[in-house]
């Protein structure tokens, strides 16, 4: 099969090229009303749209931890956090929005759980990953982890999952959990004038153990979630400066969906590592720089030594 290899960029400030892809940030929003901004981002789309009960919408969050550690996720853009709190009690119109909260994880509600983005069509997204020891989800509109005018490169439209190499401490319903080999997948869906379409995944120790769905439990692996097939080999290796070796003549391997090449700079050293997932973000081959000012603690399955 054809293999995609994302690489990040990671300077001081965090230049990343995570093989999935890329965007910029949101435009100034000083001075303008929520309503202002979210016109002016449909209108770089060439969408001409105002804020109606008719729009698409996604639910739109992300894990706390992700806020520290957002190069994990292979999105460059973080949306601009224009909400906190209940969706429901202070945003009843439900504005462009997007917010860092433990909720993140349970079931959706337009009403009192979960922020939402009006997406103006495309697609809405929503991923569990493992970000520095923790089971971590994010959701939201596809278009709002890029800039306005790129064109977003996307693959089939499915929910997709597979066994990672890392461990997990899955927090959910006031209990705390270690799992080893934790579950990680994707759920790429059409938004829909309707309730919002990316409420399948969950944070919990189901959907961590790779658990499928059934009549008796709902909340686990769908019937319309598939194990991620078509595994390859692809070179293991990391270099840190002169620490380790990633030339060709490495021969260490790992298997996965997706094989994945991250080179950059990592606290002013070279960084470079090779590996594999189960699964790619925008389901395709592609290739993205991410630039932030943030920590960096583990890339998939490797940990990134901190001097």
């Amino acid at each position: 099969g054809i293999l995609a290899e994302y690489s990040f960029f990671v300077f001081t400030a965090l230049l990343l090229i995570f093989i999935l892809f890329a965007l910029k940030f949101l435009p100034e929003t000083k001075n303008k009303t929520l309503e202002q901004v979210y016109e002016e981002m449909d209108n770089r789309r060439g969408v001409k749209t105002k804020l109606n009960n008719n729009q698409f919408s996604c639910y739109s969050c992300a894990s706390p931890i992700l806020q520290s550690e957002w190069q994990g996720t292979g999105l460059r853009l973080a949306p601009k956090v224009f909400f906190e709190g209940d969706a429901g009690a202070g945003n009843p119109n439900k504005l462009k929005q997007f917010a860092f909260l433990d909720k993140c994880g349970e079931k959706g509600s337009t009403t009192n759980i979960q922020p939402m983005s009006y997406c103006s069509g495309g697609v809405c997204i929503e991923m569990l990953i493992v970000s520095n020891g923790i089971y971590s989800i994010v959701r939201g509109c596809l278009n709002d982890f890029f800039p306005p005018d790129y064109p977003v490169p996307t693959g089939n439209l499915e929910c997709v999952y597979g066994a990672a190499n890392q461990n997990a401490t899955v927090v959910s319903a006031n209990k705390i959990e270690f799992v080893r080999q934790a579950t990680v997948g994707l759920s790429l869906c059409q938004a829909s004038q309707s309730d919002p379409c990316n409420n399948k995944l969950l944070i919990n120790d189901k959907f961590v153990k790779g658990q499928q769905a059934t009549s008796a439990q709902s909340d686990a692996w769908g019937p319309d979630c598939k194990k991620a097939s078509g595994m390859v080999e692809c070179l293991k290796c990391m270099r840190n400066d002169m620490e380790g070796d990633c030339h060709r003549d490495v021969r260490t391997y790992c298997t996965g969906a997706w094989c994945t090449k991250t080179i950059g700079y990592h606290n002013g050293r070279w960084l470079e590592m090779r590996g594999c997932s189960p699964f790619n973000p925008l389901n395709t081959q592609s290739c993205v720089t991410i630039e932030r000012q943030s920590e960096l603690s583990q890339l998939g399955d490797i940990q990134i030594p901190q001097v």
